[in-house]
């Protein structure tokens, strides 16, 4: 269970034997450009509760061996994220392929 949403059912007196707890199924994200042959993406954005170094290193991998193209990407970026450093790296990579970078509320804006 997310732990954001533990706290708001506990701020609210929410039960929490009322989430339900589902198995999916995933696939990563270099396996779904290469599902559906994808070599640009316009736009994407990335936010994924936690999870977002994970795909922006497959994204940054894929830029950087040139089997994908992109224009901007966003990723939602809050310091007091765990994983801050590994984006951290992530982004100092894209900044080489994307030269115009931003800052939106809690977002980071990389551009050509």
């Amino acid at each position: 269970m997310h732990p954001t949403v533990i706290s708001i059912f506990n701020n609210y007196g929410i039960d929490i034997n009322l989430i339900q707890i589902k198995t999916i199924n995933v696939i990563s994200f270099t396996n779904l450009v290469n599902k559906y042959s994808i070599n640009h993406i316009g736009q994407l954005k990335i936010d994924t509760e936690g999870h977002d170094h994970i795909i922006a290193k497959e994204f940054a991998n894929m830029i950087k061996s040139g089997i994908l193209t992109c224009d901007q990407v966003i990723l939602e970026y809050h310091p007091a994220f765990k994983n801050t450093k590994e984006l951290d790296e992530i982004t100092d990579d894209l900044r080489f392929y994307f030269k115009g970078n931003k800052f939106l509320y809690d977002n980071l804006m990389l551009y050509k």
